[in-house]
């Protein structure tokens, strides 16, 4: 997966990415809430916690897994493609 097709997401992808990571975590509110590539690339970590209902290591594991397909995390730039919006790491 590279950084440019992870924007492209569907919430449905989005949600296979939060099952892989966390099987037991009702990922359906990442879908019923519209969240796609685009919006968890941009969502900040608070958002994450407090509106999909994540906690901290849930959200930096997540982060990870997203840098793992070619972002970088909150303040570096490049070819890599974007900032991570809000991570805190």
């Amino acid at each position: 997966v590279t950084a440019v097709a992870m924007q492209g997401w569907t919430s449905d992808q989005v949600c296979e990415l939060v099952t892989r990571c966390f099987p037991k975590f009702d990922a359906s509110i990442f879908r019923d809430s519209g969240v796609n590539g685009e919006v968890i690339l941009e969502a900040t970590d608070d958002e994450l916690i407090g509106d999909m209902g994540l906690n901290r290591l849930q959200v930096r594991r997540i982060r990870k897994e997203i840098q793992k397909s070619g972002y970088c995390t909150a303040g570096c730039s490049g070819p890599r493609g974007p900032s991570l919006g809000g991570a805190t790491d």
